[in-house]
């Protein structure tokens, strides 16, 4: 934006010199000053978007705040420098701000205990060195949305409610946090907008511990630690996922572990049916499905509460395929008009669409229901598919218009079709 606007006042001051008058040309002048300083303005204003304070000695962050007035609306602040505990308690005077923290270049072990507790945080940076996010660390950040846990590959512990009332969080990614070990009781419970989360590279995790997504109502999605042991008690209790699986390491599920969910299918890579701390929990009904692995059918009927649900082993899943022509649909390493694939049961499904030269594809249903929204760049994901399915596929061949204008003596001939007017 700036090199225009210099260029274009430059011009004006060379025109304004070819027309003459010392008075315009001071009169320019004023103009090309005044111009010049709102763009100073402009950038100065950029630049203040970001706040660095760079703490030279641990320990001094709180005088380094003390100096700071206020700050601007949604401001984001970029500490850098090595940070003891102490120095936490000096963000409580910021309280009734809205800011974003950047910590990526700071040097920090340890977030202490309730450090940002009710603090109007919009985002969070934390640096490589993080090793700890102690209880109530962010607990009640309301306008906290997404947190960025990308570098911290030493990040061992989250302790109790660290995350808890952030109901406003959307995301939060510890997929590079390979070292994690620790999650503790209420640690995202309340965050009533986060959509999913990935914890299939924590190996090390496990355990989910009681309550840990308590109330999480826009929890669609989650992938389990590929170690997980233990379940906790309410672990996710009002979440609103539809499937689960469970890895084989599972050993107990605990009290109301998924009590008022929307959970509607089970799959338990475990032959040996894990431990359930209940007899009469409301959420283990019939109409639940359990996938279980081949030859362990028997177990789950003998086993306590298990039994009550609709019990059958893993196995393939059938996809009939119905398509009158103008192109060929694309299965795993499959390619048909029409018939019949199948596929692994309880797998995310690819479907690619290939028109035929001169066709487009322009409807996919998927049993009953129009899916054709969710096809993008011809591919469609059928996620874990538990059943089989009926894929009707409809291809159109493309017509275009052409418009012919001409005057008398001669004639105007398209695919051998004469033209009249």
């Amino acid at each position: 934006m700036t090199v225009p606007a210099l260029f274009y006042f430059d011009n004006l001051r060379v025109n304004a010199e070819r027309r003459g008058t010392g008075r315009r040309r001071l009169r320019m002048k004023k103009w090309i000053g005044l111009c010049l300083l709102l763009i100073s303005a402009c950038l100065t204003g950029h630049a203040q978007d970001v706040r660095v304070i760079h703490v030279d000695e641990p320990g001094t962050l709180a005088e380094k705040i003390a100096e700071i007035e206020s700050l601007n609306p949604d401001e984001t602040v970029k500490i850098t420098g090595e940070l003891y505990n102490s120095d936490f308690k000096a963000f409580q005077k910021w309280k009734g701000y809205s800011f974003a923290l950047d910590l990526s270049d700071a040097v920090i072990d340890t977030i202490p205990e309730k450090s940002f507790y009710g603090i109007d945080l919009k985002k969070i940076l934390f640096p490589i060195s993080l090793k700890r996010i102690e209880a109530h660390g962010f607990n009640s950040c309301v306008s906290l949305k997404n947190v960025d846990l990308s570098h911290c590959v030493d990040l061992v512990f989250i302790g109790t409610a660290a995350f808890g009332g952030c109901n406003f969080l959307q995301r939060i990614d510890v997929s590079t946090c390979i070292k994690l070990e620790y999650l503790g009781e209420y640690v995202f419970s309340g965050c009533t907008k986060l959509e999913s989360i990935d914890l299939s590279n924590n190996l090390n995790l496990r355990e989910i511990k009681d309550l840990s997504f308590y109330s999480n109502i826009s929890l669609s999605e989650i992938k389990l630690p590929p170690f997980i042991e233990i379940i906790g008690k309410e672990a996710f209790a009002m979440c609103k996922f539809q499937y689960l699986e469970i890895p084989a390491s599972i050993k107990k599920i605990k009290w109301h572990a998924f009590v008022a969910s929307k959970l509607s299918i089970i799959k338990i890579d475990a032959v040996e049916p894990p431990l359930l701390l209940t007899t009469d929990d409301p959420f283990m009904k019939n109409d639940i499905s359990l996938i279980v692995p081949m030859g362990s059918k028997s177990l789950y009927q003998l086993a306590p509460v298990w039994s009550k649900l609709d019990i059958r082993e893993v196995g393939l899943c059938f996809i009939k395929v119905k398509n009158d022509g103008g192109g060929f649909v694309k299965i795993g390493e499959q390619t048909i008009q029409s018939g019949e694939i199948s596929v692994p049961e309880a797998k995310d499904v690819q479907v690619s669409f290939i028109p035929d030269k001169g066709y487009r594809l322009i409807q996919v249903k998927l049993g009953t229901i129009d899916v054709t929204d969710q096809v993008e760049g011809d591919i469609l994901t059928i996620p874990q598919i538990v059943e089989n399915k009926e894929l009707a596929v409809v291809f159109e061949k493309e017509i275009y218009s052409l418009k012919v204008s001409y005057n008398e003596g001669g004639e105007v001939k398209v695919n051998e079709q004469n033209i009249t007017s």
